[in-house]
């Protein structure tokens, strides 16, 4: 059986293809070990991606996203434009303030005589700019939400997503650097609640279509972020951060591999880990999986290694903060 066939057959597949190599790769030289046939590898290892993947994410979401983004720059350049383009009909009547004339009526609509019309002028177009701004804030909010939704795991935590980051912010601080494994969507969120001065965000996936997308979001906003394509079962990555980001991501490396929760603790360079589990099915249905998670959560991360900073239980999902122990 040909390994290589299976992988080529694998990515020839539209639904497929934008998954990074080495999650192909390995669920193949995992796959073949169960199965004679090169058929049964392909379809068994296709299953296991829509599980992976699938259920959370599809290219026409990506491209929404990649629409609304444009969509957010196109406001921005615009509201600049028409502050620039303000000031410099501003400044083109200096000469007639000189001599106490009328300022011509400008693009706000505005008109004021004497010699103190020029600042206060700039101040009218100042505060004309501040609305513009916060109404350009509102509507990027909206926007960015409208991206959140696109993603099943973003969609489920809308409703206390900002209570929770606030959680976490509280015991990591706001401007800690991050590692985001299996990150989706989660980067969005940072555009709202995030300082501008923040320490170096990485986010890694293992759809390289989302991380095109998000290294464009970071490319045009005031995020200090780089996503790479990782899978984290092959490959842990080599950077010091002081926290690093497991949403909802553990019980899916449990289920190909148990026990390497554990591995990925010990090996990752941070201080602290912020993990979350599902307490619900994505159907809404209450199975029994916190009392599972917790338990699973306090057998792998031990008191005599992390200190737990904070356990909460939201709506559908439930957060642990550790700290490694020096």
């Amino acid at each position: 059986m040909n390994a290589e066939t299976c992988i080529s057959a694998i990515k020839a597949s539209k639904k497929h293809n934008f998954i990074c190599d080495e999650t192909i790769a390995g669920l193949v030289e995992r796959e073949i070990a169960k199965y004679k046939s090169e058929k049964d590898v392909i379809k068994s290892v296709k299953t296991k991606l829509h599980q992976i993947t699938g259920a959370f994410i599809d290219e026409s979401d990506i491209k929404k996203a990649y629409g609304i983004l444009q969509k957010i720059c196109g406001n921005l350049e615009n509201t600049d434009g028409n502050l620039q383009k303000a000031c410099s009909n501003l400044e083109s009547t200096d000469d007639n303030l000189q001599n106490n004339y009328s300022l011509p009526q400008n693009a706000y609509g505005f008109s004021q005589k004497g010699y103190d019309i020029h600042q206060n002028t700039y101040d009218i177009l100042q505060s004309s700019h501040d609305l513009s701004e916060a109404t350009d804030r509102q509507s990027m909010g909206e926007d960015i939400r409208s991206i959140l939704s696109l993603h099943a795991s973003t969609r489920e935590r809308m409703d206390f997503m900002e209570e929770m980051f606030k959680d976490i912010f509280t015991v990591t601080g706001r401007n800690c650097s991050i590692l985001d494994i299996a990150c989706g969507f989660n980067p969005f969120f940072l555009a709202l609640y995030s300082e501008s001065d923040r320490e170096k965000y990485y986010a890694s996936d293992i759809n390289v279509k989302l991380i095109d997308l998000l290294n464009y979001f970071f490319s045009v906003s005031n995020i200090n972020g780089h996503a790479f394509a990782s899978d984290i079962l092959y490959k842990i990555p080599d950077v010091q951060v002081q926290n690093v980001f497991l949403f909802k991501i553990i019980p899916l490396l449990e289920q190909q591999q148990k026990g390497y929760s554990k591995v990925l603790a010990r090996r990752l360079k941070s201080e602290f880990f912020t993990i979350t589990f599902p307490t619900r099915s994505l159907s809404g249905k209450n199975v029994g999986m916190y009392r599972f998670y917790n338990e699973l959560m306090h057998n792998y991360f031990t008191g005599d290694e992390f200190e737990y900073c904070l356990q909460k239980e939201y709506f559908n999902e439930a957060l642990y903060i550790i700290r490694r122990r020096k």
